[in-house]
């Protein structure tokens, strides 16, 4: 088991991507704020129940958009209107594919999507 969290910990990249989700109540706006080839954190002012299947679409700088089936995984609430989701995507084999290639690129620095506290908090130059 300890395996599998170090994999997942090593895979994951902290982002700041725009979301749109589509679930049972509608469709709204969110941010990703962790990817992984399996799944995401996103935030926004839905709340959906547990094992509720929804559709992810990343709005990434690019040229390459990205639609995906998600499952929910948990959820919890921030404050009014205001919720933290945890997705796992569920896959073919084709997105699976392309979703193991978008984090290559988001974990290389080329989209600009990283979020950490490296740039996140620049410290001015005296």
């Amino acid at each position: 088991m300890a395996d599998l969290s170090k994999r997942s910990r090593a895979a994951r990249a902290l982002t700041d991507i725009r979301v749109e989700a589509r679930c049972t109540a509608g469709q709204f706006r969110a941010s990703a704020r962790d990817l992984s080839a399996t799944g995401m954190r996103i935030r926004g002012p839905f709340h959906v129940s547990l094992g509720e299947r929804i559709m992810v679409n990343l709005r990434l700088p690019t040229p390459h958009q990205l639609s995906l089936m998600a499952e929910v995984r948990w959820v919890k609430e921030e404050g009014p209107e205001n919720y933290v989701l945890g997705i796992r995507f569920v896959h073919s084999s084709e997105t699976q594919k392309k979703m193991q290639l978008l984090l290559q690129e988001v974990q290389s620095g080329k989209l600009g999507v990283l979020r950490s506290a490296a740039n996140t908090r620049r410290v001015p130059k005296v």
